[in-house]
């Protein structure tokens, strides 16, 4: 968050989908990532 990344546009799904699925263990990594910072991540708006 510091270096300003526009966490819009990364990307961690190991599916090749349009949309992360949530289920895969990147994306429950990342779920738990911006759940423990408090912000949510702007993928799953």
């Amino acid at each position: 968050l510091r270096l300003n990344v526009p966490l819009e546009l990364t990307w961690s799904c190991e599916k090749q989908e349009d949309v992360p699925c949530k289920s895969c263990r990147s994306c429950k990594l990342r779920i738990d990532s911006f759940s423990g910072l408090g912000i949510q991540d702007p993928l799953t708006k």
